[in-house]
């Protein structure tokens, strides 16, 4: 009944509709086995279900998962909280590029004008994330839960999109 009366469906995107950079040096390059983590702050108020990010992906030959959090944001860190978790999956193998979809196993309410952190770990597949040419600086760091080392001066414009539910408030 709730997909029939508030289905999921696209909220909001971050440079989602950008010209994408397709070089090699202009990728932001991930080094394997590392935990990264991507800041957004939605502008609407709504239930999130799932996130996609532009990828360009290379170096496996079975098909991978990989854990993905959504944090809250505390001094510009992801806290050490985590509010749900989802999957970032890779079922073809090779070479590829595209936007992968990570579904949250439980779906939350993000607020508008709250920042919060993508995290992924432990990544064993060589890979980069996608830039537009231009649009809105996305931060982006490294490291670990409550060892993060910031990159949030760089020049980076990921790409995600974020998927939801918007669900009317009687008050």
């Amino acid at each position: 009944m709730l997909d029939e009366l508030f289905p999921v469906q696209f909220i909001e995107g971050v440079n989602e509709n950008g010209e994408i950079k397709r070089r090699e040096h202009e990728r932001v390059q991930i080094d394997e086995l590392a935990n990264i983590a991507i800041g957004f702050a939605p502008s609407h108020t709504f239930i999130l279900n799932k996130i996609d990010i532009y990828l360009f992906w290379s170096g496996f030959s079975i098909p991978v998962e990989y854990k993905a959090k959504l944090y809250p944001d505390y001094c510009n860190n992801p806290a050490i909280i985590v509010l749900t978790e989802g999957k970032l999956g890779f079922d073809k193998e090779g070479v590829g590029h595209g936007w992968r979809n990570i579904d949250l196993n439980q779906p939350i309410v993000v607020f508008a004008g709250n920042n919060y952190w993508l995290g992924l770990e432990s990544l064993q597949v060589s890979f980069a994330l996608g830039q537009a040419k231009e649009g809105k600086k996305v931060p982006f760091i490294e490291g670990k839960p409550g060892n993060w080392f910031s990159s949030l001066d760089t020049d980076y414009h990921l790409m995600l999109r974020l998927y939801g539910r918007v669900v009317p408030v009687l008050s």
